[in-house]
């Protein structure tokens, strides 16, 4: 599974794309730097791409001082690129390209945490994940003194003695914005927003309610988000971006591709969750031929027979309130 990185205008127009003969990397993340683009390539580490010369110029690996290299998460922060890993977090200058890693620095109790970094103005936050061996938290950095301050779960409220079945802690959204930090996190009975106060340098909680967490507790989403993918039935996906408050429609095209028949004169037929795509031997993405229209909305697609006279697929339409299938689609 090749993931292919495409570049567009903000009008929507494509206008570049990887070329994945010159660059053998499965794709996870990204992130723009200046004019350099950072790509997480799968048990490989982190390619740093020239985009003005259109080279490689620089791998991140162990022998770089990021050891760990699996389900590496990108966040920039001016010309400072940090990375979450799997077990601790990398911080790269990409200035001088030199790489400083933290594990224990951030305070957080337990072994082999996930974590993630969010980072806005002059704040600095890793969001590490609770699992098996340890109840997850937040550390935050400070870059006039190099440390990080940990808050785990009894910063929040939760505590061994309250839910001892119960102490770790989840966040299911943790917002850095230019109006402040914000996290949400289920406590074992409520959902929970809370606030970092500066001032005071401590969590102050708000509210607390049993459904979804209220949006009037939180900043709006472009002051800290920049876009947001916009998913269509038919397994498309475009995206808005924000530009200083102001949101464009792009109309990029995402596919879930379900199958791939055998090559049939010089092309390969792809079964997606958009209909049917023809991809020749030398073209890089393949074009639409045939697209899916089912009465039902979005009906997965399998692949029943291909050769050179037909192609022979199915859509499974299921009934919304039980599961169970209501008719097929030939």
């Amino acid at each position: 599974q090749r993931r292919h990185i495409l570049r567009y205008r903000r009008s929507g127009e494509l206008v570049a794309q990887l070329n994945p003969r010159a660059l053998a990397c499965t794709a996870f993340d990204l992130a723009v730097i200046g004019h350099a683009l950072y790509l997480v390539c799968i048990e490989q580490g982190i390619v740093e791409i020239d985009l003005q010369a259109e080279r490689v110029v620089r791998t991140y690996g162990a022998a770089e001082g990021i050891p760990e290299l699996r389900n590496l998460r990108l966040t920039p922060d001016g010309e400072t690129l940090w990375v979450g890993t799997f077990n601790g977090v990398a911080q790269i200058d990409t200035r001088t390209r030199t790489v400083r890693f933290y594990r224990e620095e951030l305070g957080i109790e337990g072994s082999g945490f996930p974590s993630t970094v969010h980072a806005g103005g002059d704040h600095v936050w890793a969001v590490d994940h609770a699992h098996a061996e340890s109840p997850g938290g937040v550390s935050r950095y400070d870059a006039s003194t190099d440390q990080w301050t940990a808050y785990g779960p009894e910063v929040f409220g939760i505590t061994r003695d309250l839910r001892p079945d119960f102490f770790r802690i989840d966040f299911n959204r943790f917002i850095v914005s230019d109006r402040g930090t914000f996290a949400v996190f289920h406590n074992g009975q409520d959902r929970v927003t809370s606030r970092f106060d500066e001032a005071a340098q401590r969590w102050v909680e708000g509210t607390r309610t049993q459904q979804q967490e209220r949006l009037d507790d939180l900043p709006p989403i472009e002051s800290y988000q920049s876009f947001e993918f916009v998913p269509a039935e038919d397994g498309t996906a475009s995206f808005r971006i924000s530009d200083r408050g102001r949101w464009s429609f792009v109309p990029a095209q995402g596919r879930e591709y379900l199958a791939i028949t055998p090559m049939i004169d010089d092309t390969y037929y792809l079964l997606s969750s958009a209909g049917i795509e023809a991809l020749g031997r030398n073209d890089f993405t393949p074009r639409l031929i045939a697209r899916a229209r089912f009465s039902g909305g979005r009906a997965p697609l399998l692949l029943v027979s291909s050769d050179t006279r037909a192609i022979v697929a199915i859509a499974v339409e299921m009934n919304d309130l039980f599961g169970g299938i209501e008719r097929y689609t030939v």
